[in-house]
């Protein structure tokens, strides 16, 4: 806890304390400040999650409502107030030592009076430590989360969605009709951050982590609703921009254009979701419109695009130069998300967090597509021990080798490391490479020469001293390569990727290049200072492309993709 005068400088004479984390403060306008969090002493005084402050010499008050909880305790993670009323949200199943479910309401007298006839509850939410949103905005107290739907028990009604209200009076009357994000499924991050009054009429403003409300209206970052919880047309006008994530990059030699998948709503202001195609130039095609989705992954091969529809569950086959679907081909279903497909020959391998549909013993996570018939290949079934999963897939023409990377120990059975080879010919686990890995790579790659080039936070390959970037030797069934020394210091986890003689590593604040034939020793000609973050690496022919979530590349501007 601390004060800041209003020029910016720290005040010496306002010192509170807490012995735990402060989630919220709130000054309501009655002279105190109230702190919401974790915490069971304030000022060296008992205080469970629930306490005021004096504003003007941070002394505690005497005000001291009894919040508990399970477990590890209670937690008040938002507070709001009416004036004459504190709410609450957070982990707590018992207030003033009345039974209350994640949503109380306290009078702000001394006695912090509980209100018993204001009982709401919170029957699930996506964290334990209730809804992250609690808000007043005029007769209704709004609690939301960004992270997934929230149920809400009022008297006898019930309610389930991102954004629910209650009445702030009486008996907290649950307006079930109003649901704004009731069309948002299947994504982890769309939903309420705050809320202010509208200009009347119960208009509302949103701002969050939005990127479509119901019936399908994109709106980013900032949305009006009307007064029963409807999208305000007008309110596409104003947005907040959100720099889209893209997940997948796929190169078509013949044409020289990018397919490009990510969480993008729009292009260069124009409306286009999750998947586009750029010309060499960078011009997005124009012609080029598959059907809006949530595109997980996407993959060229035999004169077709394929692309994972993670809100229809599919795996489709697109057009390549339209966008349309292939008359004629039936989607592959699945649950969960694809990641990656990689292309190779005659087969597209698909990698990410799936179970695939209607095929019996399952398939999940590992799988190998047939492009000439467009059908799973029911002999390509792995199964990592219980728990593990698949994060990394290389494929090696010449040794005829399929390499996958993840968390777990075994593999079908035969004992591995995070890394094992699967035979192009026999699809067997191979049993004899077996390099030990300690942490799961972060980026992998293979150079067509022998060579199984590994990043990660590892601190040794196989028992010896080794630093990503690595290199493997196949034939010698995963040994480092002696004349590539690994020996080096920590540049952290990072994505890699890799054009002729030459691996590209990102770690914490620059893009390096190791040249194979220098022995292991970075580039000192060739380093990208302050790259972004959060980024994956790739090449296609001669050319470096950088991916992710971002605003500029060193000091370019550039959002989400660059070519370096």
């Amino acid at each position: 806890l601390a004060r800041l005068d209003l020029d910016g400088n720290l005040d010496p004479t306002w010192t509170p304390t807490a012995d735990g984390n402060v989630s919220q403060l709130l000054a309501p306008g009655d002279g105190f400040l109230y702190l919401a969090g974790a915490y069971a002493q304030v000022n060296g005084q008992p205080r469970n999650a629930l306490a005021r402050l004096s504003l003007a010499d941070a002394s505690l008050d005497s005000w001291q409502p009894q919040v508990t909880g399970s477990g590890s305790g209670a937690i008040v993670r938002s507070i709001d107030s009416d004036g004459s009323h504190l709410y609450l949200s957070g982990a707590f199943t018992a207030v003033q030592g009345e039974p209350r479910q994640r949503l109380a309401k306290l009078g702000m007298d001394n006695a912090a009076t509980l209100d018993a006839n204001w009982v709401p509850e919170v029957l699930s939410a996506p964290s334990a430590n209730g809804p992250s949103l609690l808000q007043i905005v005029d007769e209704h107290v709004y609690v939301g989360d960004t992270s997934g739907d929230i149920t809400l028990r009022s008297e006898v009604a019930v309610a389930t969605g991102r954004m629910l209200r209650v009445s702030r009076t009486g008996a907290a009357t649950l307006d079930t009709t109003f649901d704004p994000f009731a069309d948002v499924t299947g994504t982890t991050s769309n939903g309420p951050v705050t809320l202010i009054s509208g200009d009347g009429g119960g208009r509302l403003f949103v701002g969050g982590v939005i990127s479509q409300l119901s019936q399908g209206d994109i709106r980013l970052g900032l949305a009006a609703l009307n007064a029963d919880g409807s999208v305000d047309d007008l309110s596409a006008l104003s947005e907040a921009v959100q720099v889209a994530n893209v997940g997948n990059l796929a190169f078509d030699a013949g044409t020289a254009s990018t397919y490009v998948q990510g969480s993008f709503l729009k292009v260069n202001g124009v409306s286009r979701q999750g998947l586009i195609r750029l010309f060499a130039s960078g011009v997005v095609d124009s012609g080029f419109r598959p059907a809006p989705a949530r595109y997980s992954a996407v993959g060229l091969g035999n004169g077709a695009l394929y692309a994972a529809d993670d809100d229809a569950d599919l795996l489709r086959k697109l057009d390549p130069l339209s966008g349309d679907s292939v008359p004629g081909h039936t989607p592959i279903g699945y649950l969960g998300s694809l990641s990656q497909i990689l292309v190779e020959g005659d087969y597209a391998y698909l990698l990410g967090n799936f179970q695939l549909s209607g095929i019996t013993p399952p398939i999940t996570g590992l799988a190998r597509l047939d492009l000439l018939t467009d059908t799973i290949d029911g002999s390509f079934r792995y199964t990592p021990n219980s728990g593990a999963g698949f994060v990394r897939l290389a494929i090696d023409p010449v040794s005829d080798s399929l390499f996958v990377a993840g968390t777990f120990t075994s593999l079908n059975g035969v004992a591995v490391s995070r890394l094992a080879r699967i035979d192009g010919n026999t699809l067997q686990v191979d049993p004899v490479f077996l390099p030990v890995v300690p942490t799961t790579p972060t980026g992998m790659a293979v150079d067509g020469n022998d060579g199984l080039w590994l990043h990660g936070t590892f601190s040794t390959i196989n028992g010896q001293t080794c630093r990503g970037p690595a290199r493997l030797l196949i034939s010698t069934q995963g040994g480092l390569d002696p004349a590539f020394d690994c020996d080096r210091g920590f540049l952290g986890g990072g994505p890699l990727a890799f054009a002729r003689d030459s691996v590209y590593v990102k770690s914490s604040n620059a893009i390096n290049r190791y040249r194979r034939s220098d022995g292991g020793v970075a580039d000192p000609d060739w380093q990208f200072a302050n790259p972004p973050i959060q980024m994956n690496l790739s090449t296609h022919d001669d050319r470096l492309f950088a991916f992710g979530a971002f605003s500029e590349m060193g000091s370019e501007p550039r959002t989400s993709v660059a070519a370096l």
